[in-house]
């Protein structure tokens, strides 16, 4: 029999077959709604969970690196972005620990192995910053030595956040500590492991400013900030198991500074946490202090222990209500369709997909970031039992679609099983599925993901088969099934 890995190549290449030329056909659509009208939700959200991971899939490179899109021009985005393979390597480490088949587990395995031999090199590779905050290379890991912004401090953070999940799966197994101390954690000063070198590079610069993960803004920002916090708590945890005490220490007290800059970043008179500070650019970025930066700051950082700017934090829910009503209007597409929003990067934006001279657009990943927020919440919700009210978080309350809402209250506590409760976790629900059904409307019969979607007339546009969009397509759908296997 011909073995799993060897099919699921040969389907990859036919794939890759196929995408040649669909950037051009994804420019010239001129019309939204392109998915035939009887597929239903139910079956869009199953064929595009398939499509998803073979996406993600096609991006991924023999030898470890990751695109972040096959597109080589009108984008160019065909490198290997630290951000990106960070972030995506956690699905192949989720589609490896779930396999049920040996083979299956064989052939994501392999990509985790290469990713880390090759992310290994990358580190050691000598760059314009100097480091590890330079931010892409190019796909055989040269470095990439043209103008760019650089440095940039979020790669490191997502890359040690997925791998440490990684690490303590392959703990569990009979000659895992041996694996991981060999190539992911060594416990030693200079490391020659990923993991470690990561987390002493983190707590070592983060004072340092760095361009946001939008690339385009230097100073101190509360994505690359939540995340490095999460990288350290979680690196302590993984320090603690393998006796490096000391190192366990030290990261949880950089993470504990690292709250107190935080906090900063909340604005209590526009009521926003405020995406970057002590920035020297300011002429016409993020002017009104709001960016989906901060939302997916929220969701990549999560933890179900966690109390530290929670999806439930009543300034998180006061940032996302902010951010959803300045798009709201801003985008043609939003004022002709009853269904959620179309959501973008931040208000004043000006890249399109091809050039920095043009409005900007929603994009994917932001929509389906606003999706898997509402499906997060509900069950953090019901993992508590009980929905708490601020006032600081009311309006985000009392603006979800449900007539049942009209009488909560500043200070209410509604337990589980309470009307209340009950009402907030399906409006919740529905405020998730709103964001997807928005995402459905505009995805092509080929069901490809790109960055962007075209403001006026819905397409999509910018680059093809971006590995991000799967992702986050792929996390919100997640999220919205773990729900679903509650009573809601």
């Amino acid at each position: 029999m011909v073995g799993f890995g060897k099919i699921f190549k040969i389907l990859l290449g036919c794939l890759s077959l196929l995408m040649v030329g669909v950037h051009a056909e994804i420019v010239n659509k001129s019309e939204v709604g392109s998915l035939p009208r009887e597929l239903t939700f139910e079956v869009w959200l199953n064929q595009q969970s398939t499509r998803s991971i073979a996406g993600i899939l096609q991006n991924v490179m023999p030898h470890g690196a990751f695109s972040a899109s096959p597109s080589k021009q009108n984008p160019d985005y065909f490198y290997h972005w630290v951000r990106d393979s960070g972030l995506v390597i956690d699905k192949i480490r989720s589609l490896y620990t779930e396999a049920q088949d040996e083979e299956k587990q064989a052939f994501y395995k392999n990509i985790l192995d290469k990713f880390i031999e090759f992310s290994r090199r990358l580190q050691l590779t000598e760059n314009l910053s100097g480091g590890l905050g330079e931010p892409k290379f190019h796909i055989d890991g040269s470095p990439y030595n043209l103008s760019w912004g650089r440095p940039q401090h979020d790669g490191p953070a997502l890359r040690a956040i997925s791998l440490i999940k990684l690490a303590h799966h392959e703990l569990a197994k009979k000659d895992g500590l041996q694996w991981v101390k060999s190539n992911l954690y060594d416990g030693k000063l200079p490391s020659n492991t990923l993991i470690k070198v990561d987390l002493e590079f983190i707590s070592d610069h983060w004072r340092q400013s760095s361009f946001d993960l939008w690339e385009e803004i230097k100073g101190d920002h509360f994505y690359t900030r939540l995340v490095q916090r999460r990288a350290l708590l979680d690196g302590a945890e993984l320090a603690d198991i393998l006796g490096d005490l000391g190192a366990a220490f030290w990261y949880r007290l950089q993470a504990r500074q690292l709250e107190i800059a935080l906090q900063k970043h909340w604005n209590a008179k526009i009521a926003t946490i405020v995406p970057t500070l002590h920035t020297t650019r300011d002429d016409r970025y993020k002017r009104a202090g709001l960016d989906s930066a901060v939302i997916l700051a929220v969701l990549h950082a999560h933890h179900y222990s966690d109390t530290f700017f929670t999806l439930s934090d009543e300034k998180v829910l006061s940032t996302l209500r902010n951010i959803r009503k300045g798009f709201e209007k801003l985008y043609p597409i939003n004022n002709h369709q009853n269904m959620a929003p179309a959501i973008g990067r931040y208000p004043e934006d000006s890249y399109d997909g091809y050039s920095s001279d043009q409005q900007g657009n929603p994009w994917t990943l932001a929509i389906c970031a606003f999706a898997e927020f509402h499906y997060r919440l509900a069950s953090e919700f019901m993992q508590k039992g009980v929905v708490q009210i601020g006032s600081i978080a009311l309006p985000f309350f009392q603006e979800l679609d449900t007539a049942d809402l009209i009488h909560i209250k500043a200070g209410g506590h509604y337990q589980k099983n309470s009307r209340e409760f009950d009402a907030i976790i399906r409006a919740l629900r529905k405020t998730g599925d709103a964001y997807l059904e928005r995402l459905k409307y505009h995805v092509p019969e080929d069901l490809s993901l790109a960055e962007q979607i075209n403001k006026d007339k819905g397409y999509m546009q910018g680059a093809p088969d971006l590995a991000w969009s799967y992702l986050s397509f792929l996390t919100a759908n997640e999220q919205r099934n773990i729900l679903i296997g509650t009573k809601y």
